[in-house]
């Protein structure tokens, strides 16, 4: 299952197989469970308040799709468009996450409060094949700073993922050998241009990460 807690409250979500959806407002203490009129799998799930949140629901096995719900999880209605599979939320913005996807997907989803609706805008690096399993973004001094990585020990790095068009730049794992990992979760911070953080692949393995 995956878990979410929503901003610094005891409100938490947690997703799982069969459009499985359980929300607890006492920090986990107790659960009840959301109908999501669905029988699909969640594969992740993010809410930037109890009733506006973003969801992975597979189309069919291991191919998520982009779905929102304006209703705590009650319904749920497509956002990405078809042929587009995603892996992994994260919100880095009171109303902005950062979504990852297969052959180098990454989009920013955006909730307006005023027409309560969101929205997807395309900033993934350009000319990338491989499947990003994981983001991360957080704002610093000037942008936002994000991370994209999947099956491969090559990370993808940007300053300006806020623009509309930002900049990219690559992080060649040196310290990666043998099996080429998969990472699951990411981390990290920005001091000046100095970039330090961690990564944990899907076998458990932690990579400190550092770029100056």
């Amino acid at each position: 299952a995956r878990l979410n807690f929503v901003g610094t409250g005891s409100t938490v979500f947690a997703a799982g197989p069969d459009g499985l959806l359980m929300k607890s407002t006492d920090a986990g203490l107790n659960w009840k469970t959301v109908n999501t009129l669905t029988a699909k799998n969640i594969k992740d799930v993010a809410f930037v308040d109890a009733s506006h949140g973003i969801a992975i629901i597979d189309s069919v096995s291991s191919k998520g799709q982009i779905y929102t719900t304006l209703n705590g999880g009650k319904t749920w209605t497509q956002l990405s468009a078809a042929g587009e599979y995603y892996n992994s939320i994260y919100i880095y913005q009171t109303n902005k996450a950062i979504v990852s996807g297969n052959n180098g997907i990454v989009k920013r989803v955006v909730y307006n409060s005023t027409s309560n609706s969101f929205g997807i805008i395309n900033i993934s690096p350009a000319g990338v094949t491989q499947n990003f399993t994981t983001a991360w973004a957080m704002p610093i001094t000037g942008g936002v700073l994000a991370i994209a990585a999947g099956n491969s020990a090559t990370m993808y790095v940007s300053h300006d993922a806020g623009v509309a068009v930002p900049t990219w730049t690559t992080v060649s794992n040196t310290s990666v050998t043998g099996t080429t990992p998969v990472f699951k979760k990411i981390s990290a911070s920005d001091v000046s241009t100095a970039l330090s953080g961690v990564a944990i692949t899907t076998a458990g393995k932690i990579f400190s990460l550092y770029k100056a």
